[in-house]
């Protein structure tokens, strides 16, 4: 005869909850492309992105066409840029983009402009797990990158990254 356990009230229901927060797409970010559908470029009106929504800290952020402008206006989150040549993103005074740097090649730029005006900032708080930060040609506007871990930085072979305003690097 084989032994029985005892029930043990609760314990599916956490499984269950477990499970949810370890694949959930909040949990590990999503793609967020944009497609401009709202129109006037401001990254933070989510019917902009595909999916809809504002980008969050774990979201990996595309622009698949050329040409578009965007514009933060407020402080605003992701994980990593990929947009394509001739995209402008412009950081408004005042403003900060954090990109919290969880994957290799954090920016995937060719050809974009990530500019900041006045005050903006375009801030990289995490660690780069291979080191490559830049791949591509870009401008870049204020820059800080913040790496806890003390990882080395690069831009790829045959990329060039020009610099319009301050660039800091720190180990915090």
């Amino acid at each position: 005869m084989r032994a029985r356990y005892p029930y043990r009230p609760g314990w599916a229901q956490a499984a269950a909850f477990l499970i949810s927060l370890l694949c959930g797409s909040a949990a590990w970010g999503q793609s967020k492309t944009w497609d401009g559908a709202a129109g006037g470029g401001d990254w933070h009106t989510g019917s902009n992105w595909d999916p809809d929504g504002v980008p969050g800290s774990g979201d990996t952020v595309y622009n698949t066409e050329s040409g578009c402008v965007i514009t933060i206006s407020a402080d605003a989150t992701c994980a990593v840029l990929q947009f394509h040549p001739g995209t402008q993103l412009t950081i408004a005074t005042a403003c900060v983009l954090t990109v919290t740097a969880s994957s290799a090649a954090v920016f995937q730029c060719n050809g974009a402009t990530l500019a900041t005006t006045g005050t903006g900032l375009i801030s990289v708080t995490g660690g780069v797990a291979s080191g490559e930060m830049f791949q591509g040609t870009m401008t870049i506007g204020n820059f800080v990158w913040n790496d806890p871990s003390g990882n080395s930085m690069y831009v790829r072979a045959n990329n060039t990254v020009t610099c319009s305003g301050s660039f800091t690097i720190t180990k915090g």
